[in-house]
């Protein structure tokens, strides 16, 4: 299904996640996602909080504090996998902007971010064949003990035998390792940067975050306008101009990077 949007909403101890499954130009901004310890269950695995599977898609400005999930966001290859029972033809996937979200945690052992893999992070053979292009992954706060930003940039076709690449933009990007985390291959894709984001409560900047405000790209906040190759093909339905409790995006001289602008200690709406 295509045209829909998934906005403010709170989502706490899911098992599942948003899974945008044959469908376009869908909008999921100003979410949160966030669990606890399951003493009654503690190995029960929460499944990736949004899986992509299409193209046009609009991923901003969302909050993840998800320990236990299997990732936050993952786009995968596409294509005709073999099963069984037949086969299964995945939509075409592509051109997706992800943009200013804040990942504090997912689970340790997998990445946070997975991209241009064949089924995520453990199926990186067989099956869909057909590669991720024109995605781009913009100002994104990514930290936690986990692999950071699993990314697959080439693969061998296993019908064609074939090398194929994937080509995503991964750049302007916030990475903080934690604990043994590492930071994953998306780091060294485009120009991203390491270090504490120094945030305060509820995963807001503070005057101590230098490595946020002012440093976002401020292509977002109307990507549709943007002439660069690069950019031109990601077509969404809305500008990025308010952050995720509806503050004015480029406060300062630029847009910050993560899901909140800093609008000064203590306020949460800029005027």
């Amino acid at each position: 299904s295509s045209n829909n949007i998934y906005r403010y909403n709170e989502f706490f101890n899911t098992i599942g996640g948003i899974g945008l499954r044959d469908g376009d130009s869908n909008q999921i901004y100003g979410n949160s996602w966030s669990d606890e310890e399951n003493t009654a269950n503690p190995n029960r695995r929460q499944d990736v909080s949004i899986a992509i599977k299409g193209q046009y898609n609009l991923i901003a400005n969302n909050v993840f504090n998800v320990p236990r999930a299997r990732g936050a966001i993952s786009e995968n290859r596409w294509g005709t996998r073999k099963f069984r029972s037949g086969t299964n033809t995945t939509s075409r996937t592509g051109y997706n902007l992800i943009a200013n979200n804040t990942i504090i945690a997912t689970r340790p052992g997998t990445p946070a971010i997975s991209v241009g893999r064949n089924g995520g992070e453990f199926d990186v053979t067989g099956g869909s064949a057909r590669p991720i292009i024109g995605s781009v992954y913009i100002n994104n706060i990514i930290m936690g003990g986990a692999k950071l930003f699993g990314y697959q940039d080439s693969f061998v076709d296993p019908q064609s035998g074939q090398t194929r690449f994937n080509d995503v933009i991964i750049e302007n990007n916030l990475f903080y390792p934690t604990e043994n985390a590492t930071l994953g291959e998306g780091f060294s894709v485009g120009q991203n940067s390491q270090g504490n984001p120094q945030l305060g409560s509820d995963y807001r900047p503070t005057t101590n975050s230098s490595r946020v405000i002012d440093k976002g790209n401020s292509v977002v906040l109307n990507i549709r306008q943007d002439t660069r190759s690069k950019f031109k093909n990601v077509n969404v339905a809305i500008d990025i101009d308010v952050d995720y409790l509806g503050a004015k995006r480029r406060v300062g001289s630029s847009p910050d990077i993560g899901a909140i602008e800093f609008v000064g200690e203590g306020e949460n709406l800029a005027d």
